[in-house]
């Protein structure tokens, strides 16, 4: 993961300083990621993938097509924006989805 994260990071211009002030992290951190020392965690993982326009799959295993399917996209950005809700906004927005899910209707 470690060679992705740098070249998806250069081919978008980005400087690890300025990665890791897009993602709240220390350019220190986004460095051991590149050296293979330590991993973002799975939100940061989406949020790359999103900002990067890359598919998750491929940012953490190297298969598949670099370039995210729509669904792909489209998910990875639902699910980064749910991650920065708060806990009880997230829960607020499962309970919708099992409504939903049970009885096909939003109301």
């Amino acid at each position: 993961m470690k060679d992705r994260l740098k070249k998806v990071r250069e081919q978008q211009g980005f400087t690890q300083a300025g990665l890791a002030k897009r993602l709240g992290v220390k350019q220190a951190t986004v460095s051991r990621w590149e050296k293979g020392t330590s991993e973002p965690t799975e939100i940061e993982l989406r949020a790359i993938a999103n900002d990067y326009h890359v598919s998750l799959t491929w940012l953490k295993t190297g298969e598949g097509d670099m370039k995210p399917t729509p669904q792909e996209a489209r998910n990875i950005m639902f699910l980064t924006l749910f991650y920065q809700l708060n806990p009880r906004a997230q829960q607020a927005v499962i309970n919708v989805l099992k409504r939903v899910a049970v009885t096909g209707r939003w109301e």
